[in-house]
């Protein structure tokens, strides 16, 4: 912070050296590999996470691959494709940590199936593990760090719930009603509109509407609105 800068030149982290400390690491694994790695921001993804609207199923895809599910064969629209690349970090039975990159924010959910049970910014687990993004993605390949993820895993299973603290607050600051109220706080954990309709069981173009009338609850209280409201077009809602 006391480093004399240029504009236009980034502040450089004095642990790792990176200029980017402030974006979210990009992750990919490698389908000829089947390893983890860095990806520049630029590169495009070797894979995606893609969830199917019709049957739920979630599955890797190749960029330019086949979007036909294999579960029901329905073809993936570019609404189900969750934009994001997706580290997968452990599995035990139907439970499943994976880290992703999603509307520029990384995050870490566990998943029961097909369910999101639960979701956290990256930098809260990296700290609860007291590791890195780097030393992650080695442990992952190497197999290593399976009693550190069971035990995030039960810990997310235990605070699943958490978000519900925030729903009264949310109602009385911005009038909204509870399911929309909801929604917001399960969106400040880090959950994406695609989770958020799946865990409340809900479509995702209602979850989208409320994500409308929360930016405009936003808008009428004269609260300056935070880059994690969603909404297809932010800088209408800026101040």
């Amino acid at each position: 912070m006391r480093s004399p800068r240029s504009d236009g030149t980034a502040a450089t982290c004095p642990k790792c050296k990176s200029k980017r400390w402030n974006e979210p690491m990009v992750v990919v694994t490698s389908p000829r590999k089947g390893e983890a790695h860095y990806m520049g921001v630029r590169e495009r993804p070797d894979t995606a996470l893609v969830v199917c609207r019709g049957c739920g199923r979630r599955w890797y895809m190749r960029d330019g691959g086949n979007a036909s599910c294999p579960e029901c064969g329905l073809m993936a629209s570019y609404r189900d494709r969750i934009e994001t690349t997706s580290l997968p970090l452990w599995s035990s039975g139907t439970r499943e940590l994976t880290y992703v990159v999603e509307n520029g924010y990384g995050c870490v959910y566990l998943w029961d199936g097909d369910y999101p049970v639960a979701c956290r910014y990256v930098h809260e687990v990296l700290r609860s593990l007291d590791t890195t993004i780097g030393d992650l993605v080695q442990d992952v390949n190497g197999g290593r760090m399976g009693d550190g993820f069971a035990a995030l895993a039960d810990d997310m299973n235990i605070h699943r719930d958490d978000h519900l603290q925030m729903v009264g607050y949310f109602r009385k600051r911005l009038s909204l009603e509870v399911e929309d109220a909801t929604i917001l706080a399960l969106h400040f954990t880090g959950m994406g509109p695609e989770a958020i309709a799946r865990r409340l069981s809900l479509d995702e173009g209602e979850v989208r509407r409320a994500f409308d009338r929360i930016m405009d609850a936003y808008t009428n209280s004269g609260i300056i609105v935070d880059d994690t409201i969603f909404t297809e077009d932010p800088f209408s809602h800026y101040r």
